[in-house]
């Protein structure tokens, strides 16, 4: 069997299993462990890329590398659900926060979707776009997550 077969059999067995847990069981360690084991990564969530603040990230465009950037800021995004929730005394329904990358190379990317690889946390494939920030001499790319919690 193919890898690509194989990684299209893993990715169908996560969404299954996706669909098939109720929402608050997802937030069970043990349901959060299982989808890490199967997809080989954790979970997108703010908690996972706080620690690796100002380490390199790899970006891939189109097969090749393109650029390597430095993850400098990780932001919450507060939600206007998320502050519902607060009100009734519930967890928040999802999760949204950006992160922010410079490139210190310059390289002018334009917004599309690139292959982001860390060491630590793997590959993910992200929407960045081109952001301009109080660092203005800088390339700085922005990516947005928001997800289910």
């Amino acid at each position: 069997m193919s890898n690509k077969r194989r990684d299209f059999i893993k990715r169908g067995a996560v969404a299954a299993l996706a669909m098939s847990v109720p929402m608050g069981a997802t937030k069970s360690s043990l349901a959060s462990s299982l989808i890490e084991s199967i997809s080989g990564h954790p979970p997108l969530s703010k908690a996972n890329f706080e620690p690796y603040l100002n380490t390199r990230f790899a970006v891939y465009g189109a097969g090749s590398k393109v650029a390597e950037m430095t993850l400098i800021e990780v932001t919450d995004l507060k939600r206007s659900a998320s502050r519902l929730a607060k009100l009734k005394n519930q967890p928040p329904l999802q999760e949204c926060f950006s992160l922010l990358f410079d490139d210190s190379q310059m390289t002018r990317l334009p917004q599309d979707a690139y292959v982001v690889k860390h060491a630590s946390l793997g590959k993910f494939s992200f929407l960045m776009v081109p952001v301009l920030t109080k660092r203005s001499t800088r390339s700085h790319y922005e990516v947005v997550i928001n997800r289910l919690a």
